[in-house]
């Protein structure tokens, strides 16, 4: 579809011109879908619109669970990013969950770039109780100059069937100084119904003193663990 620069700056459809004001791509005048010569939708592009719509249920699954705890860690890309994550699994044949493993909520500002190392987590389910052993391999990087501290915060969501619920909590694993070696933290959850799939995202929020400083480039956010409801477990 043939797009060009525009100067006007108002939107909408004058004759055969629409007039599109975006963020993403800037504002430009498209001509109507059609209107230059003859639409024609090939078998590639059914095919290709049957995969996104299969993959739609299972990306707004994981945004709609995420949602709540993203603060400065979400990003405009984010929902493309799950759609096309989540269609190159659809064309695959099946859904796997482990493959979020590194799934980071924002594009630029990464968990990954504040982290020196992927953190060692050890999960397990006993009954209804989520077991988790977690620690960081050293302090986060966080390049501002006032930070001096740091929140962990772990986001479990709880996934059921066909991706049609999702149960989610939030627990923060407390304060911490930049300058002190991170420990060893243990938590037993109790879960409020059992799930088919448990997902971890990590948080990392930087901190002036006790107050968690609301930037971006302090935060980030992303997934860092997978496991199975074991089914033989209540």
């Amino acid at each position: 579809m043939a797009k060009v620069d525009s100067i006007i700056k108002f939107s909408g459809t004058l004759d055969k011109l629409t007039f599109v004001r975006s963020a993403a791509y800037g504002d430009h005048v498209r001509r109507k879908r059609g209107s230059v010569k003859p639409a024609r939708v090939n078998e590639a592009f059914k095919r290709s619109s049957d995969e996104l719509k299969m993959a739609t249920p299972y990306a707004k699954l994981i945004k709609d669970s995420v949602n709540p705890f993203l603060s400065n860690c979400r990003d405009w890309t984010l929902w493309s990013r799950l759609r096309s994550f989540f269609r190159k699994q659809v064309r695959s044949g099946s859904i796997d969950y482990y493959e979020l493993v590194g799934f980071e909520f924002h594009k630029k500002h990464t968990l990954d770039s504040l982290l020196r190392g992927r953190p060692a987590i050890d999960a397990s389910i006993n009954g209804s109780e989520l077991c988790i052993s977690f620690q960081l391999q050293a302090p986060p990087h966080i390049p501002l100059s006032y930070i001096d501290g740091y929140q962990l915060t772990l986001v479990v969501i709880g996934v059921n069937g066909e991706s049609t619920s999702s149960c989610t909590g939030e627990y923060p694993l407390g304060l911490a100084r930049l300058n002190e070696k991170p420990g060893i933290e243990q938590l037993r959850l109790s879960l409020k119904e059992p799930a088919d799939t448990i997902i971890l995202a990590l948080k990392c929020e930087g901190c002036k003193g006790n107050n968690v400083m609301n930037n971006a480039k302090s935060q980030g956010m992303a997934i860092v663990h997978v496991l199975k409801w074991p089914k033989d477990k209540g």
